[in-house]
């Protein structure tokens, strides 16, 4: 027997037989299959109504992103005309700049792209270990027998609290800074000055050399390249942090989408979902923000060596202080205030320190048969003069940072941005890129018909079905 037929045949047996044991009225709706198919029809039904909120939700945020996107393709397809795209990439490039800017001043977002000091360390060494780079000292000392080593000092060290923070943009600009101070510092010249290099360095003239003149030279042959060795690290360490913050910028940018332009441009939004989603322009302005830091890189060490080669030419000079240090702090306040009480207490403390420099030189004996406790002397004056140029040079490594490669870069990224031009072959990938928005573009057309049909039609069934059971249907 065919199974609906056996189904409605045992269904008829079983209402008949609980009808023959008395049972009547509505009891009788829950005895047999038919029944029972009718309840969970019903069942189902309510079932599925109550648990359709979420796939509608879903569906509604589906419908938002496609019409997010639908959005932007057309943005984007406008902004690439052939006729504009040069000058669609330089606003955005110049955009891309001036988020820079923001992200130097400091922000509170965090982001995937923050990193504590370990990590960005060890992004540094690993970049450069790829590069196969040897034109500097990787560490600040021989006594670290590694960078885990050095990751050691430093995170035990009290003057780096944020060393296992997660910091991005000015913060983690501002703790390079003290790390690559903390570097410079380690700086030291040779300790064992021989009898022969103090004979070599005063050498034989027609007019004979000073002990000044020795101990300059000595500085020039063995601490000058110690020092700069150190130097060029700091501006590969600050070239790294700036090719390092390209995901950040383009992140921030991003989070400004939406934005009413009240706080920051209204153009960071746009621009940011621009560059994020056309990879040709991305590549075009990275590649050029990557250029415009090696080349600043250039500058700062062009110019921080040859205050290197004018400070060891005439070390005397460079050593002549300012106000002296200490000072009581209600004491500092007034004295910048007033210039009559400053300017000749600076004049006596630079005069005084050319006296200790010059009593120093007294010292040294000039008899050739002293010529061991002459090169004793000197050996420690060498170490005394290089300690105050190191000290002079860390104190003033951010002030040189700040002045030969921040803020340059940060006035000349824009202007260089706004000169980006085209190859023929970014053109053509231009297009292929426009061709590629077009298919996209049908495609997010079709799917956002395809998702409105679903969401109407689960709308009607839910409104059905709530109908239903509000008037018992």
């Amino acid at each position: 027997m065919p199974f609906p037929s056996l189904t409605e045949k045992k269904n008829e047996e079983d209402i008949q037989t609980i009808s023959a044991k008395g049972l009547v009225g509505k009891d009788l709706k829950r005895i047999g299959f038919k029944n029972f198919v009718e309840f969970m029809d019903k069942k189902v039904e309510n079932m599925f109504s109550a648990a359709i909120d979420p796939v509608l939700e879903s569906l509604k945020n589906m419908k938002e992103t496609t019409v997010t996107r639908q959005s932007e393709l057309s943005t984007e397809f406008s902004n690439t005309d052939p006729s504009r795209v040069l000058n669609t990439t330089r606003d955005c490039g110049k955009t891309f700049a001036g988020a820079m800017d923001e992200i130097m001043r400091g922000t509170m977002d965090e982001n995937d792209e923050n990193m504590d000091m370990e990590t960005e360390l060890r992004n540094f060494h690993e970049h450069h270990q790829k590069a196969g780079s040897d034109h500097f000292m990787m560490l600040p000392s021989d006594d670290f027998s590694g960078l885990d080593d050095y990751l050691q000092y430093l995170r035990s060290c009290p003057f780096m609290p944020t060393f296992d923070e997660k910091l991005s943009g000015g913060a983690q600009f501002r703790r390079l800074l003290m790390e690559v101070e903390v570097f410079l510092r380690f700086s030291e010249v040779a300790a064992d000055t021989k009898k022969k290099d103090v004979i070599q360095a005063r050498g034989v003239s027609m007019t004979s050399l000073t002990w000044r003149d020795v101990v300059v030279k000595l500085l020039s042959a063995e601490a000058h390249v110690p020092l700069k060795e150190r130097v060029q690290y700091v501006g590969e360490r600050v070239t790294h942090f700036f090719e390092s913050q390209k995901p950040v910028i383009l992140q921030f940018m991003l989070s400004c989408k939406g934005s009413t332009g009240r706080f920051h441009s209204a153009d960071l939004g746009p621009h940011g979902v621009m560059i994020s989603s056309n990879p040709m322009m991305k590549h075009l302005i990275y590649e050029c923000y990557d250029k415009v830091a090696r080349r600043q890189l250039g500058n700062f060490m062009e110019l921080f060596q040859n205050m290197l080669t004018s400070t060891f030419a005439n070390p005397w000079t460079f050593l002549k202080g300012g106000t002296q240090q200490e000072q009581d702090a209600a004491a500092v306040g007034t004295k910048l205030s007033d210039p009559d009480t400053r300017i000749p207490e600076e004049i006596q403390h630079r005069s005084g320190m050319e006296t200790i420099l010059n009593k120093w030189l007294q010292n040294i004996p000039t008899e050739s048969t002293q010529i061991d406790k002459a090169v004793d002397h000197v050996q420690k004056l060498v170490l005394k003069i290089y300690s105050l140029i190191r000290s002079q040079v860390c104190d003033q490594v951010e002030l040189f940072t700040e002045s030969f490669f921040k803020t340059p870069m940060l006035r000349q990224l824009g202007m260089d941005m706004s000169q980006i031009e085209l190859t023929d072959d970014d053109k053509v990938k231009y297009k292929e890129r426009r061709d590629k928005n077009v298919t996209e573009s049908k495609g997010c057309e079709e799917a956002l018909k395809e998702v409105s049909e679903c969401i109407e039609q689960l709308e009607n069934f839910k409104f059905s079905c709530q109908a239903a059971s509000q008037f018992g249907l």
